[in-house]
């Protein structure tokens, strides 16, 4: 209106002065008149512009306070129902419902999840080292306590029973043919007194040469005891072999309870690998959570931000307020400054929900975090479980080679034995061969002597 008013106000005067002539007097009288009829229609427009410019101000100025009342109020029941604090929008995005539905806040839940990992590391540590302790004293209780003590006795016996069996076979072969070679001695002197009183002549030239037969054959004899004694001696030959063969499964039996204590050892080794694995993988957790406490804070701060954001916007609204209340004066002032004032709160509504974004999506991320961080404990559970089987294999295997070194231990054993027997039942049929051949010369000697004296007999 104001520019209406200003309009009219240059248009009458320029109207006044284009109708101005200053020829003559006349002339001039007459554009006085036009030019005072110019600035009248100048002043009335003048002064219905500001009329309606004050009618108009009125009226906006009422409705704007109307406006203003109806803001507060609405502004007033928003806060009333819906207002939240800061420590109830942080406590939002910083706890969530267990199973009974009660509130826990992450960071709780991060310091028990982290305590709890600590926990069990120092209880996997005890398991491992309670169990490589209990294997090895179990293990070298065992082999000392019952395989070396069996073992050497065996060998003990073995030894002993081999030393009767040599002590035997040699005294009863010696006593036996000594006793043999006496009674042939005795009986044939015997003989010859007896054919020396009965007969004479040429029996007597026979039964010299006979004598002389039965002394090679005595010589023979003679020369059994010495067959015997190398039969002997091959028997101790054989012994020794035995003997040898003992020693070596007792060198075997050694280098096994070697290869148990070195494999327990080993089995010793691997769990304390395995601890330092187990180690190494608590320290990764330990370092993740660590990263994930300080993306929390990283949260945190960001959230306080976006808090102190929210607050500026606030401060924002209000001084926009007071604008608009202060730049009420003229309607394009108002017009501005209402413009103004949307578009900043569009920009802070565009930071807000730009803000509360950032919030989810670092929620989110903290989410996925804790997820992985789950996951690679659930991953490191089944990491123990599987160097448990793993140990357990390995017990498995020195059990197996225990098993087998005993099995191959009892199969030389075996055969060592029947070796040995095997031997000593050839040497005994090779001297009753000899026996039964010596036998059976005697007994052609005999039926020698019984031909003579029938002849003897038949000449007398």
């Amino acid at each position: 209106m104001v520019g209406l008013g200003l309009l009219g106000t240059f248009l009458g005067l320029t109207l006044g002065i284009l109708g101005f002539h200053s020829d003559s007097s006349e002339a001039i009288q007459g554009s006085i008149q036009s030019l005072l009829g110019g600035m009248g229609t100048a002043f009335l427009t003048s002064l219905f512009g500001m009329g309606f410019s004050c009618y108009y101000i009125f009226q906006e100025k009422r409705l704007m306070n109307t406006f203003e009342k109806y803001l507060d109020n609405i502004c007033y029941i928003l806060n009333k129902k819906y207002y939240l604090s800061e420590n109830d929008f942080l406590a939002a995005y910083l706890s969530f419902k267990d199973e009974q539905g009660n509130n826990v806040y992450l960071s709780n839940a991060v310091r028990d999840m982290y305590a709890e990992t600590h926990k069990q590391t120092g209880f996997m540590g005890t398991l491992v080292d309670d169990l490589s302790d209990a294997l090895d004293e179990k293990l070298s209780d065992n082999i000392n306590e019952k395989v070396i003590p069996i073992i050497e006795k065996f060998v003990t016996t073995l030894s002993d029973k081999l030393d009767m069996l040599k002590t035997s076979i040699q005294s009863p072969a010696e006593d036996m043919t000594h006793t043999i070679v006496d009674e042939l001695k005795a009986s044939m002197n015997d003989l010859m007194e007896k054919f020396g009183t009965e007969l004479s002549g040429s029996a007597t030239s026979n039964l010299t040469s006979l004598t002389e037969n039965l002394a090679k054959a005595s010589d023979s004899l003679f020369d059994l005891p010495a067959q015997m004694k190398n039969m002997s001696e091959q028997l101790a030959v054989a012994f020794g072999g035995i003997h040898t063969t003992i020693e070596d499964l007792e060198s075997a039996v050694k280098k096994i309870v070697e290869q148990s204590a070195n494999s327990n050892k080993d089995l010793v080794e691997r769990a304390a690998s395995q601890y330092s694995r187990m180690e190494e993988s608590h320290q990764q957790i330990s370092s993740q959570t660590d990263v994930l406490i300080a993306n929390f804070n990283d949260m945190v701060d960001t959230l306080n931000t976006t808090v102190k954001e929210v607050q500026g916007s606030m401060v924002q609204i209000k001084e926009t307020k007071n604008a608009l209340v202060s730049l009420v004066v003229s309607l394009q002032g108002v017009t501005n400054n209402m413009d103004k004032a949307s578009t900043r709160i569009k920009n802070s509504q565009e930071s807000y929900v730009s803000g509360l974004k950032e919030v989810q999506e670092k929620s989110s991320t903290t989410v996925t975090n804790i997820t992985s961080a789950l996951q690679l404990s659930k991953n490191t559970l089944e990491d123990y479980s599987n160097k448990f089987g793993i140990i357990q294999q390995g017990l498995s295997g020195i059990f197996a080679h225990i098993k087998t070194g005993l099995d191959q231990y009892s199969t030389t054993v075996s055969q060592s034995a029947r070796t040995v027997l095997n031997g000593y039942s050839s040497a005994l049929t090779d001297g009753i061969n000899k026996l039964q051949q010596a036998t059976s010369h005697l007994g052609d000697l005999v039926s020698e002597i019984n031909d003579t004296i029938e002849y003897i007999k038949k000449e007398k």
